[in-house]
């Protein structure tokens, strides 16, 4: 994003030194709440919304009100990140959009005719997980105001998938396979908050 002092996509708020401990909190209320967008995003909703599960009424109320928690406390956490306001607004609209579009993808997955999904290469590019740290990843590193190298962060996603997909081919229990992928989410979730670090003025 252009860095001119003054215009709207300045990187960081104006006025005084933005105090690195509310970037921290702000970091680690993002890292839960997306904790939480992950764990409403692939779980029963998916099932709710392709019509498989039974009570789907109420399931389908629970989960949405789950993930419309996580997405409330990952949006409180860019608005007290310190990037411009311009920037959070962005880190905003990035969330809601990518998390809806990664929840339709997801459905799609599940229920709807493979065809070329069937690809390993198509199923690991859409893995849902590595999509959903994507878009959190890309929301902080622009309501965070972070230099131009904290966008290599949304690399490391991927990674998530692949380990994902070599567990599966390797024939490890779901329970491990999760266990991992979670330890790599988190991982890559704080190494990207290390990259966004705010910059001394």
């Amino acid at each position: 994003m252009p860095a001119t002092p003054g215009s709207p996509l300045e990187p960081l708020r104006p006025g005084r030194p933005y105090d690195r401990r509310h970037w921290l909190l702000a970091g680690l209320l993002a890292i839960a709440g997306g904790t939480i967008v992950d764990l409403a995003a692939r779980g029963q909703l998916i099932f709710a919304l392709g019509g498989r599960d039974t009570g789907l009424a109420e399931i389908l109320l629970l989960e949405l009100g789950r993930l419309a928690v996580g997405i409330l406390l990952v949006a409180m956490a860019y608005v007290l990140a310190p990037g411009s306001a311009v920037r959070r607004i962005l880190g905003i609209v990035v969330l809601i959009v990518g998390i809806a579009a990664v929840v339709a993808i997801t459905v799609a997955l599940q229920f709807g005719e493979l065809g070329a999904l069937r690809s390993p290469v198509v199923r690991w590019l859409l893995n849902p997980q590595s999509l959903l740290l994507l878009v959190g990843v890309v929301g902080w590193v622009l309501a965070s105001g972070a230099r131009w190298w904290a966008w290599l962060a949304v690399l490391l996603p991927w990674i998530v998938g692949a380990v994902g997909y070599g567990l599966n081919v390797l024939g490890v229990e779901p329970g491990y396979a999760i266990t991992a992928t979670g330890a790599i989410a988190l991982a890559i979730a704080l190494v990207t908050l290390l990259l966004t670090i705010p910059r001394r003025r």
